[in-house]
């Protein structure tokens, strides 16, 4: 599954612009959906979304967003990429 997702990353973060290599790993998180390292461009994801395909879509795109801006914030210029 997370080869799955990563390629699904991978082929969003091209529609966006970016051309990093990105990985996805799944976690056991309690309160957390997603987070993302920036600087080793890795988004984890908690294992319990894996259900929701939109839901996994759209926090892709949120983790992915962040690496395009190098931000861990959502200032104004997380949105104006959005």
């Amino acid at each position: 599954m997370e080869n799955q997702l990563t390629e699904m990353a991978q082929k969003m973060a091209i529609e966006m612009g970016l051309s990093d290599k990105i990985k996805v790993t799944l976690k056991d998180y309690r309160k957390r959906v997603a987070c993302v390292s920036i600087n080793e461009k890795n988004i984890r994801i908690n294992k319990k979304v894996l259900d929701d395909e939109e839901l996994l879509t759209s926090i892709i795109r949120h983790e992915l967003l962040h690496i395009k801006t190098n931000s861990r914030w959502h200032g104004p210029e997380f949105f104006e990429d959005e």
